[in-house]
């Protein structure tokens, strides 16, 4: 039997992790380690529901914190992972009933981990919770998950989860035009504003001298993977842009993030690049585990980004005391809105870019920008604030 006055046990389900952004340690220090702060020991996590992804266990982690769902690929017309979710649904059951706690199911993801529909009818039938986190605009969002499979068998599944978390207010508002018979809450990403925050001048100047820069350049960020979606293409050819406006000043754009150099979308890159002017460099660092180090060097963010969850890179980067310059994403860049925090460039080009890019070259307006991005950061964003809602979320 249950007791309803224990803490509940919280399984995690993640479809998969691999060193793409800036390599394992972020998804570590993103998603994982808020889960641990908030439940202590009474957390497990299984990975994959799709077993043809698995990957090795993250490092960072307690010994044995993964277990991996049983290989289920074999089963025919895609069911693999819907029955993956109705194991799940009875291993938690299992769980909650041994350790005399409530089993709540949360899975990250809604369109990658697809068992959570099976998981979530048989699991309200079993009392297991299943809560889905809803993380990625053009995936995960109301909309996708009702064109991606099933349509009739995913309304009737969200009538019977707990609730859709969701990490912007883009996300959210798809659940209430698409799926208003969900139960849906807000609960954005959160920033260990202790890791990340703005470098003393000593910190810059070395961390400069670390990667291989001037002080009088002005270094511009992007982390993310390298692929269309996050449109690096484009932020290659504002940059170049931005070099062109001002030949008085040298600019530099670090790109951390998983890189196919054989794709042929590195390909055009790497003929863009061709391109750069003599005034401007564009470094291509691959994944690393040492963004909030190389974030230390920087005077701006910047992000072509077309779809974005909520883009904690941005909000990482404004912990660290530095302005965005992105294009703006409905619901999304406004959740980070804050004085001159953020510029969102609704009619996206490489020349309203650079003009934003001559505006942050001004000393004082990069400091007004800067002092703003680090108060909405640790106000709205800070990593407490993410854990208490986790807390509540799950025990509520």
């Amino acid at each position: 039997m249950v007791d309803s006055c224990k803490s509940p046990h919280v399984i995690f389900v993640c479809s998969r992790w691999h060193p793409n952004i800036a390599g394992p340690a972020a998804y570590v220090r993103r998603t994982l380690k808020p889960l641990l702060a908030a439940f202590n020991d009474e957390i497990s996590v299984v990975t994959d529901v799709r077993p043809h992804h698995m990957t090795p266990e993250p490092p960072e982690l307690p010994k044995g914190f993964f277990a991996k769902v049983p290989p289920l690929s074999w089963i025919p017309l895609g069911l693999g992972s819907e029955v993956a979710g109705a194991w799940l649904a009875i291993k938690a059951w299992a769980i909650g009933s041994r350790r005399s706690r409530r089993p709540i199911l949360y899975f990250t993801g809604g369109h990658v981990s697809a068992g959570w529909r099976t998981a979530a009818l048989l699991g309200k039938w079993l009392r297991v919770r299943v809560i889905v986190e809803s993380v990625l605009v053009g995936a995960d969002d109301a909309a996708s998950l009702l064109r991606a499979r099933w349509p009739l068998l995913t309304r009737r599944a969200a009538k019977s989860v707990a609730c859709f978390s969701t990490i912007s207010s883009a996300l959210h508002s798809s659940f209430a035009t698409d799926l208003p018979e969900a139960a849906v809450v807000y609960n954005p990403y959160g920033v260990d504003t202790e890791l990340f925050q703005p470098a003393t001048a000593a910190q810059r100047s070395c961390q400069r001298e670390a990667l291989g820069l001037a002080e009088t350049d002005f270094v511009g960020l992007f982390v993310g993977n390298v692929n269309p979606r996050k449109d690096v293409l484009s932020l290659v050819e504002a940059w170049i842009e931005t070099a062109s406006l001002r030949p008085d000043k040298h600019w530099v754009l670090l790109v951390v993030g998983h890189y196919e150099p054989t794709s042929e979308y590195a390909r055009w890159l790497n003929q863009r690049m061709a391109d750069v002017p003599d005034n401007a460099r564009v470094c291509l660092l691959g994944a690393r585990d040492d963004v909030a180090s190389i974030m230390n060097a920087c005077d701006a963010y910047v992000s072509a980004s077309t779809a974005e969850g909520l883009g904690l890179a941005n909000v990482e980067a404004m912990a660290s005391g530095l302005p965005v310059v992105c294009r703006h994403l409905a619901g999304i860049t406004d959740d980070m809105t804050h004085g001159d925090a953020v510029t969102g460039i609704r009619d996206w080009s490489p020349a309203a870019f650079a003009q934003e890019m001559d505006r942050m070259a001004d000393p004082h307006h990069q400091q007004r920008c800067a002092a703003d991005a680090r108060t909405i950061a640790v106000e709205r964003f800070a990593i407490s604030g993410r854990i208490q809602r986790l807390r509540a979320l799950c025990r509520g």
